[in-house]
């Protein structure tokens, strides 16, 4: 694994040789989707806090998956699913009848 620090910014991590596939998805995450220019690759992708995260606290960020499609493909129903608990949490309380 390789992290590249970029000089400018104090919370940009730029990841190169490490899958983002490591970075786990949640609807409430800690960094964000970024790009910086690296000296020698360019423009690549990169993870930006967004807010101070102690040392071995999970990196999570938006995985942005279109829910239309996400909702049609096998392989991202864990998605949905977790769209759909999170949603249930974050909904007020209906009152009963």
């Amino acid at each position: 694994m390789a992290l590249y620090k970029s000089s400018l910014y104090k919370s940009i991590f730029a990841l190169i040789d490490l899958p983002f596939l490591q970075t786990n998805h949640s609807f409430e995450p800690n960094c964000r989707w970024g790009t910086i220019d690296h000296p020698t690759f360019g423009r690549i992708p990169s993870i930006v806090t967004l807010q101070i995260i102690p040392a071995g606290t999970e990196i999570t960020v938006h995985y942005q998956i279109d829910m239309s499609e996400a909702s049609i493909i096998s392989h991202t129903q864990w998605y949905v699913k977790l769209w759909e608990e999170f949603s249930l949490r974050r909904s007020p309380s209906r009152p009963e009848k």
